[in-house]
């Protein structure tokens, strides 16, 4: 059982609190947007093809970065707060052009469609992000062994890959995952999405690639 408790911060639009998930704290917060803010121009949504080239063109493309994938459905408000989280605790955070954060929304329940992934882009609205809609949950199928799911395709995690990873025949395999899926014994509770440890790792391996550059002459 999932149970929050939390107040309302002194700019009246924010609760924050914690979330505990059976013997586990994390840092939560709910905000509301004021009026003025909420008919913003809404993030693209791309399609996927049946072989998700356009995603692995992408990752290519962006070797030089760090990557953070995601896989959500967009009528699952613990996906829809899950994406919220990444934008409060990475990219809010984080202001590094190195960063890139591709948010694949799949049909994962029945009520899933294109047009409400198209309406949940909004929930992570940054420029270093790309949306897709995976009609045929390409991604999460390519990514369920990578985080040892066996039952069926990955959804609701989030995979981190360092600087130099490519996706040739094979999908890559991620440097860090979290999920949020709470009731899957198949995955690691110690790897429950946490906003604060997930901005970490992304450091860690922006530092790396910095570490990594050649020196200047």
């Amino acid at each position: 059982m999932s149970n929050f408790s939390g107040e309302l911060l002194p700019d009246g639009f924010t609760i924050s609190g914690n979330l505990k998930e059976q013997e586990n704290v994390y840092p939560f917060s709910l905000e509301r947007k004021p009026a003025s803010s909420e008919n913003h121009t809404r993030p693209a949504l791309r399609t996927l093809s049946a072989g998700g080239e356009e995603l692995k063109a992408l990752f290519n493309q962006d070797r030089d970065d760090v990557r953070l994938l995601m896989v959500v459905s967009p009528s699952c408000s613990i996906c829809r707060d899950s994406a919220r989280i990444v934008k409060k605790y990475v990219l809010d955070t984080i202001e590094d052009p190195r960063i890139r954060v591709y948010v694949v929304w799949e049909p994962i329940q029945p009520t899933d469609s294109q047009k409400l992934a198209a309406e949940s882009t909004g929930f992570l609205d940054d420029p270093r992000a790309t949306h897709f809609w995976g009609v045929n949950r390409f991604t999460g199928t390519s990514f369920k062994q990578a985080v040892g799911l066996t039952k069926f395709p990955a959804w609701d995690v989030f995979l981190v890959f360092g600087p130099g990873q490519q996706w040739s025949a094979s999908p890559p395999n991620p440097d860090f995952f979290m999920h949020n899926l709470l009731g899957n014994d198949e995955l690691p509770k110690d790897r429950h999405l946490n906003g604060e440890k997930l901005a970490e790792v992304v450091r860690e391996q922006l530092a790396r690639k910095a570490a990594a550059a050649p020196a200047a002459k």
